[in-house]
């Protein structure tokens, strides 16, 4: 076949041409220039696509048609063109991180919907504020402290639920928990300085010593909120949760309805939050009764159960 395609009638009138000779050990590449006495460098298989300054050159048309080629990327960056190194790298990623959390910073939403954590929030970032300018370090610790464990057992208990969803009220509840854990970690910073600065380490870039001090209006509030919210309804998710204990029945046991007795302003607060409510508690029917001022959760009929009789240790707002 080789002899063929070099002695043909056709061969003086070809310019060039890429062919092999084939058989059953080998391939022999070979080009007619060859036999003309012609040097021809044969650079691979892959041409001169393997060649550095092609390569690059494809490198760059991968990295604009898909900017997440992070592998073309990097050949550009680290290539002769740039020469970067590894610590102008890390420099640059952590750099192309800040930006990226201004942006969505920026463009976040306001906090909405029911969110008593961050009302309740604005005003300790104010409390604690008074008591560093007045050098009174306890009293800011004392009221950080306080509102960081309510914020664990009640307000993450209540939410989570709906933070694991989707859709608008899923997002909201996310922000909230964010800008909290935000606030909290610079509020606790000066008194916890190594605990603080790993923890921001994890989602923010920088140090949380050099991060602003938080202010109330960052909480960025759609609306004004009822500071006694969180406590009401806290306080109805534990009374649900103590009637499964004294039955002895795990916390996640169903709950097919129990009754709630209040002042009319609870049972509104109740009301606001009883998706939540309903959610934390595994609770399918809230029945809410006005008439008496202490909040008492009652009759709570467990789904596995029978009737537990009305819980005598009511408890109350």
């Amino acid at each position: 076949m080789h002899a063929r395609y070099l002695k043909g009638a056709d061969a003086r009138q070809r310019q060039v041409a890429w062919h092999f000779s084939v058989d059953d050990r080998q391939c022999v590449q070979s080009l007619p220039l060859h036999e003309r006495g012609l040097p021809v460098e044969v650079v691979g298989l892959g041409g001169l696509l393997t060649t550095p300054e092609v390569t690059d050159v494809l490198a760059a048309l991968h990295v604009v048609h898909d900017p997440s080629r992070g592998d073309r990327l990097m050949r550009l960056l680290t290539g002769a063109g740039v020469r970067l190194g590894p610590r102008d790298l890390v420099a640059l990623g952590s750099w192309s991180r800040e930006l990226h959390r201004r942006r969505t910073h920026r463009g976040e939403r306001p906090v909405t919907g029911t969110h008593p954590d961050v009302v309740v929030l604005a005003d300790v970032v104010d409390e604690a504020t008074r008591a560093f300018e007045a050098h009174d370090y306890t009293r800011a610790l004392e009221r950080t402290e306080a509102f960081f464990w309510s914020f664990c057992d009640d307000y993450i208990e209540l939410v989570k639920g709906r933070a694991y969803s989707d859709g608008p009220a899923a997002d909201s509840a996310r922000r909230a928990l964010r800008t909290a854990l935000d606030v909290l970690l610079r509020l606790f910073a000066p008194v916890l300085p190594f605990a603080t600065e790993e923890v921001w380490s994890w989602w923010r870039e920088g140090s949380v010593h050099r991060a602003p001090w938080p202010t109330a209006s960052e909480l960025m509030l759609a609306e004004p909120g009822d500071p006694d919210l969180l406590g009401v309804v806290a306080s109805a998710l534990a009374a649900v949760r103590g009637a499964k204990s004294q039955a002895k029945a795990s916390q996640r046991t169903s709950v097919v309805s129990a009754v709630v007795s209040g002042s009319a302003a609870d049972l509104d607060r109740v009301r606001s939050a009883e998706a939540d409510l309903r959610a934390a508690g595994r609770v399918e029917l809230l029945d809410l009764r006005s008439g008496v001022d202490a909040l008492s959760v009652t009759d709570v009929v467990l789904a596995d159960i029978a009737q537990i009789g009305p819980w005598i240790d009511a408890h109350t707002a």
